[in-house]
Parts: structure tokens; C-alpha cells; sequence
């Protein structure tokens, strides 16, 4: 009797430290996805609603004189078109290298989420083109809070009533050379081969 009770408490007390060691592994499983969870979302950070916001972030981002249109979509039609509930844009700076072809460029990256839109237009027979050199972003007069021009080459009007900003990874790439023919003539990224959004 003694043999057969010592055995059940042994199998008893092993089935306990298995259970405890499943519900551990359950725990720092849970843990792990709420980490990455939190990791996965902690850019989506900032919703603009004010032109003041909007003015001290294009501020911080140096107005973006120099950037880069990487992504519009969907793309702006005349002023007479229909608006879209939302727009997306994709623009980027760069924060090191420079613009000798061959070398290696490094960039902050943008995902800009309009809604609210009341005006979004590109002057007819314009369109935007994916790589342009932007020469800045100008805020405009409007009874919308945020509202800004920019060129794309055309240049581009929206009017909106927020902004949500995502900021992407930095990007590094290589710096193709361009011929003296191309618009903006200077060495810029590889990523300005990267499709526009279509409608």
C-alpha cells in the first residue's frame, strides 16, 4: 500500500510541475504577442487635427525641401473632380549620405492618411510622378485645419480635415546616377522606381 502511495504521490507532484510549466510557456507566449502587437502599431502615433500641429510637424521634418514623393493615391484629378474619403500619400527626406551616384543614402519615410477631404486637385494634364524631387511642402489659407501645396511635379492641392502619420523604417538604398536629360538633374535612390497608386 505504502509502494502504490508513494508512486501516485510522485506522478501526482510530476503532473503539477508539467501543468505549472505548461501555464508559464501559455504566459511568456501571451507575453511575446503583446509585445509584438505593441512593436507592430507604436508608429501609427500621431493624428494631426490643427494647422498649428500640422506646422510644428512638417517644421520637425525640415518642411520637407528636398524630399521625395515615393506614393499618392488615388491620384488627384481636376478641381471639378469628385473627392476621394480618403487619400494616402508615402514621402520621404533623406538624413545621411548625399546624392553622388553609386553611394548610399539613407531616408525617413512617411505614411500620410488624409481624411475629411474637401479639396484634392492636380492643375489638368498633370500628374504625379514617383521619385520627384520635392522643393517643400507650403501650408495655404483655408477653413479646413490642415491644407497644403505641393509639387509633384504638378502641384498639388489638398484640403482636409486630419492627418494620421505613420512613420515607416528608415529606408538605405543606392543612388543611381541619371542622365542630364532627366527632370531634377542629380543622382537620386533606387526607390524612386516605385510605382504611383492608381485610382
Amino acid at each position: 500500500m505504502s509502494k502504490i502511495s508513494h508512486q501516485a504521490s510522485f506522478l501526482g507532484q510530476c503532473t503539477f510541475i508539467v501543468w505549472t510549466r505548461l501555464c508559464e510557456l501559455y504566459a511568456e507566449d501571451v507575453q511575446r504577442k503583446l509585445s509584438f502587437d505593441s512593436s507592430s502599431t507604436r508608429n501609427i502615433g500621431m493624428m494631426i487635427t490643427s494647422a498649428a500641429q500640422f506646422e510644428e510637424w512638417l517644421g520637425d521634418n525640415a518642411w520637407f525641401q528636398d524630399g521625395c514623393v515615393l506614393s499618392v493615391g488615388p491620384v488627384p484629378g481636376s478641381l471639378e473632380a469628385s473627392l476621394p474619403s480618403t487619400v494616402i500619400m508615402e514621402l520621404a527626406y533623406q538624413i545621411a549620405g548625399n546624392f553622388k551616384a553609386h553611394s548610399t543614402s539613407v531616408s525617413r519615410l512617411f505614411r500620410i492618411r488624409a481624411s475629411g477631404i474637401e479639396r484634392y486637385y492636380l492643375p489638368d494634364g498633370e500628374s504625379p510622378s514617383s521619385g520627384h524631387c520635392l522643393e517643400g511642402i507650403s501650408q495655404v489659407e483655408s477653413c479646413c485645419p490642415i491644407a497644403f501645396q505641393m509639387d509633384t511635379p504638378g502641384m498639388l492641392t489638398l484640403h482636409c480635415a486630419t492627418l494620421e502619420v505613420e512613420e515607416l523604417p528608415n529606408r538605405i538604398e543606392t543612388v543611381r546616377p541619371v542622365s542630364p536629360t532627366e527632370p531634377h538633374h542629380r543622382g537620386v535612390p533606387s526607390f524612386s522606381r516605385v510605382k504611383m497608386s492608381g485610382a
